[in-house]
C-alpha cells in the first residue's frame, strides 16, 4: 500500500488546533465541511446525539441541496468533504455515490465517510471507494455482541455483520488499488466509556479490527453537545466536555475547533456550529436561504465565537457541552 502524506490522525489534529488565522469572530473558510447526506441511521447508540431527535428524518438530503453544498463549499475554498455528520450513510448509497463522484470531480482533496460498518457490503464499499472516496472509517465501539445490545438498542446479529464487513472492505479495497492505482485509507476508532473499556476492547480490536485497517485511535466519551448526558451516566459512562479530538492529542473543549474550523450541514440543510448537532439547538444558517460565505460569517455565528475565544460560553448552546463538570 502507498504512503499516504497524511493519516487520519494528522487531519483530525489538524482539524481540532485552531490556528491564529481563524481565531476570529469571522474566520477564513473552513478546511473541512461534513454534510449530513442522510439523517437516518440503523443504530441507537445510547450516547448518541441522534437518540434525542424528537422526529427523526425519514429520507437523504434532497439532491438538489447536496449538490449545491459539494459545489459551493468548493468554491468557498474548502478542500475536505465528509460524506456524513450524524446519520449513516451507508443507508442511502443511490444518493452518497453520485456525491462522491461530484466531489472527486470538483477536486476536492480529502473524500472522507464515517460508518457503522453494519451496511457497508462489499459491494457498496467498492461503489464508494471507485466513486472516489479516500478515506473510510468504522466506527467501532463495543468488544462484543451483549454490549452492542446494550449500548446500540438493536439486534446482535448486526455487530457481527459490522465485523465481516470490515474485514470484507479490505478484501475489495485492495483489489481496487491492485486494478486501478486509487487508494482509499481505511481507519477505525473506538470510545473510552469508561477506565475499563479500552482493557476491554484491546484484544478485540487486535484481532478482529487492526489487521484490517490501516489506523486506529480511540476518542474520549464526548456529551454529544450535552444531549445523551443522562442516558450516558445511567449506563456507567464518563462523559467529557466539549469534543477534545482523539486519545492521545486532545485539546482544550474552549474555544471549540467545530466553531472555527470544520462545517457542518444537517440533512435539511442547516449550518450548525456544533458537530453533534442533532435538534438544531446550534442552528446558525438555514443554507436553503443564504449562501455558504452568508452561513459561515453570520451574526450568530460572529457572537457564539467571540463568547468562546472569552472562554465564556454561558447562556449559549454550548454553555451544557463545553462547560461540562
Amino acid at each position: 500500500m502507498p504512503e499516504k502524506s497524511t493519516t487520519i490522525m494528522d487531519r483530525i489534529d489538524r482539524t481540532t488546533r485552531i490556528p491564529e488565522s481563524h481565531r476570529r469572530k469571522d474566520p477564513p473558510p473552513p478546511r473541512s465541511v461534513k454534510v449530513e447526506v442522510t439523517g437516518v441511521c440503523n443504530y441507537r447508540c445510547s450516547f448518541c446525539a441522534l437518540t434525542k431527535r424528537v422526529e427523526q428524518p425519514r429520507a437523504p438530503m434532497e439532491w438538489s441541496l447536496l449538490e449545491r453544498m459539494i459545489r459551493e463549499f468548493r468554491e468557498f475554498g474548502t478542500t475536505e468533504f465528509g460524506f456524513f455528520y450524524i446519520g449513516e450513510s451507508f443507508t442511502t448509497v443511490k444518493t452518497l455515490v453520485p456525491a462522491i463522484k461530484l466531489a472527486t470531480e470538483l477536486g476536492y482533496e480529502n473524500r472522507f465517510l464515517t460508518s457503522n460498518a453494519s451496511l457497508a457490503s462489499p459491494d457498496k464499499v467498492r461503489t464508494v471507494i471507485e466513486a472516489g472516496l479516500t478515506s473510510l472509517k468504522w466506527s467501532v465501539n463495543n468488544y462484543d455482541e451483549n454490549q452492542f445490545v446494550e449500548v446500540v438498542q438493536r439486534p446482535g446479529r448486526l455487530f457481527h455483520q459490522a465485523v465481516a464487513n470490515i474485514k470484507a472492505a479490505k478484501v475489495v479495497r485492495d483489489e481496487i488499488f491492485a486494478r486501478t492505482g486509487h487508494f482509499c485509507e481505511l481507519s477505525a476508532s473506538r470510545i473510552q466509556y469508561d477506565d475499563k473499556q479500552g482493557q476491554l476492547m484491546d484484544p478485540f480490536f487486535a484481532e478482529h479490527i487492526e489487521p484490517y485497517v490501516d489506523h486506529s485511535y480511540e476518542l474520549p466519551l464526548y456529551t454529544m453537545g450535552g444531549a445523551p448526558i443522562d442516558q450516558e451516566l445511567k449506563l456507567g459512562m464518563k462523559p467529557t466536555a466539549g469534543n477534545m479530538g482523539r486519545v492521545g492529542a486532545l485539546v482544550e473543549p474552549m474555544p471549540c475547533w467545530a466553531v472555527f474550523t470544520e462545517a457542518h450541514v444537517t440533512s435539511s440543510g442547516m449550518l450548525s456550529a456544533c458537530c453533534f448537532d442533532a435538534d438544531g439547538s446550534w442552528t446558525m444558517a438555514d443554507l436553503n436561504e443564504v449562501s455558504v460565505s452568508e452561513g459561515w460569517h453570520s451574526v450568530a455565528f460572529q457572537e457564539l465565537r467571540v463568547a468562546h475565544l472569552k472562554g465564556n460560553v454561558t447562556g449559549t448552546p454550548c454553555e451544557t457541552c463545553a462547560m461540562y463538570n
